[in-house]
């Protein structure tokens, strides 16, 4: 397993994960905007040669949000997220973040889980925040900066 920033080369990669993860997705110009920001992160995770799944991250002064992460259905259930998610929040606090906050689907049970399981905690819900008319619930951890 091996994390690397992502490039605007591996964008056809990313599209096609994110189509098979969310059923309204990024365009290509969201991941653009992103690849562009000096804010934002863009991690992927690389398995057996190939991009397996990819964390999108921003952080304003102390604070950060977690603004997508999915990973391949063939690589699924391998602990590949969790990992993703470790590396990019090690990163965070070492630089002195102090609060990490996201949106998640509230239909999403296994990233709720996988979130809870970082000690991120439910602080609200936005109302028919998706496309499709489905309520996020917005989450929130406290990091320990070093």
């Amino acid at each position: 397993m091996l994390f690397r920033p992502m490039t605007q080369q591996d964008l056809s990669a990313v599209e096609s994960i994110e189509m098979l993860s969310s059923p309204a997705g990024w365009s290509r110009q969201a991941f653009i905007d992103e690849l562009v920001s000096l804010c934002s992160r863009c991690d992927l995770v690389i398995l057996d040669g190939e991009i397996a799944g990819f964390l999108i991250s921003r952080e304003l002064c102390a604070e950060v949000e977690i603004l997508n992460l999915a990973v391949h259905p063939a690589f699924r259930r391998h602990g590949l997220g969790r990992c993703l998610l470790q590396f990019r929040l090690d990163l965070y606090e070492q630089a002195g973040a102090e609060r990490v906050f996201l949106e998640v689907r509230i239909g999403n049970d296994p990233a709720r889980r996988l979130y809870e399981g970082f000690g991120f905690e439910s602080a609200g819900r936005r109302k028919k925040y998706y496309s499709d008319g489905e309520d996020a619930l917005i989450m929130t951890q406290t990091l320990r900066p070093s």
